[in-house]
């Protein structure tokens, strides 16, 4: 009897349901009431050590629907500030729907967009060929709303769906008009800091505060403001240079909410590039060959290094919504052109092509 009144809850749970409850309080009628009728007991909730550690969402997966549900904090999804985290409720804003998830039941009910499993990516792009959205196309299939974000994921085969993600895009817009001259600040890699263009470029953040070390990156602020990172290393450890004092060595420029802090840089990228540039995208902006691509399966990001005779530039990419989240760029004197990135991770982790995680 129990599992008849169980099939029967289920089935009065539609897409429609679900999506019109996403954006809304954890502490709502309608996403407790969706709750309760998953007969999900377990609430989410942040405990000091999840802000402490900088976690400012919780994953409730539902093994017996095959659906998990993220709960993120209003402070971090719609102003991306970390010190009001504490204050702010936590709010729905991503779905996941599995297929082949082995520790999960198949998601059996009705699906976004019309989709089902048994597509094959021709079979989704079909049913998504008349989308308003941003497709950006790689190992995943996006679609970017503006508003929200469709991702399909496969199985290894490619022959049918693996996964699906609906996830609302971050309300945060930043309105900061950014401080820094970018093809300016490229001209000034190896000058000392107490240049007096470096002394210029600098002229919005006390420099002095901060120096000291072999590397330096400038303040946290800068980054969550700005969406910018300048790093200067201690000339002792550069062979190239034999002027002591500290040298500008990096800059680093962040997409909208990267790591649930930045308010992202909004000035302009090199080559053209703009953060919601697919990989292929990126690829063909950028001239030449990169000397090193490699994708980590469980950062969920990829990295590409170019060596140019006058810099050197690294594009940082998700393979979840296949789109830049950082671009990192360096003087033509930090990399050698049999030089490889400087990721700590075991080389037989790296995966160059084709990739397929058993969660997302």
């Amino acid at each position: 009897m129990g599992r008849g009144v169980k099939k029967i809850i289920m089935k009065q749970i539609k897409i429609l349901t679900l999506l019109k409850n996403i954006g809304k309080s954890l502490n709502s009628f309608g996403v407790e009431n969706l709750l309760n009728q998953m007969e999900v007991r377990r609430r989410p909730y942040l405990d000091e050590n999840d802000i402490d550690e900088g976690r400012y969402n919780q994953w409730l997966p539902i093994k017996k629907l095959g659906l998990e549900l993220e709960f993120k904090s209003q402070a971090i999804f719609e102003q991306c500030d970390e010190d009001k985290v504490k204050n702010t409720p936590l709010l729905l804003t991503s779905y996941i729907f599995y297929a082949d998830r082995k520790d999960m039941k198949p998601y059996e009910y009705e699906l976004p967009y019309g989709l089902a499993f048994t597509d094959t990516p021709v079979d989704v792009q079909e049913k998504m060929q008349n989308a308003k959205a941003n497709f950006r196309e790689y190992i995943r299939d996006v679609w970017d709303f503006g508003t929200h974000i469709l991702i399909v994921g496969y199985n290894e085969e490619r022959t049918a769906i693996s996964n699906i993600v609906y996830m609302l895009s971050p309300k945060f817009k930043n309105q900061a008009t950014s401080p820094l001259d970018i093809e300016k600040a490229v001209t000034l890699f190896g000058k000392d800091t107490k240049n007096k263009e470096i002394e210029k470029l600098t002229h919005f953040f006390d420099l002095d505060d901060f120096l000291g070390g072999q590397e330096t990156m400038t303040p946290r602020h800068l980054a969550k403001k700005y969406g910018i990172g300048l790093s200067f290393t201690d000339s002792e450890y550069v062979d190239s240079i034999s002027k002591k004092g500290h040298f500008l060595s990096e800059i680093i420029l962040y997409s909208k909410c990267y790591l649930n802090f930045s308010h992202g840089y909004n000035g302009q990228l090199p080559f053209g590039l703009e953060f919601a540039d697919a990989p292929y995208e990126f690829m063909n902006k950028i001239p030449g060959d990169p000397v090193e691509i490699f994708e980590h399966e469980s950062r969920m990001e990829g990295n590409a290094l170019w060596v140019f005779p006058s810099l050197s530039l690294r594009i940082v990419y998700s393979l979840l919504t296949n789109n830049i989240v950082r671009v990192h760029i360096y003087p033509s004197w930090i990399f050698s052109k049999d030089d490889k990135s400087d990721w700590e991770v075991d080389k037989d982790t790296l995966i160059f092509k084709n990739l397929n995680t058993p969660h997302i």
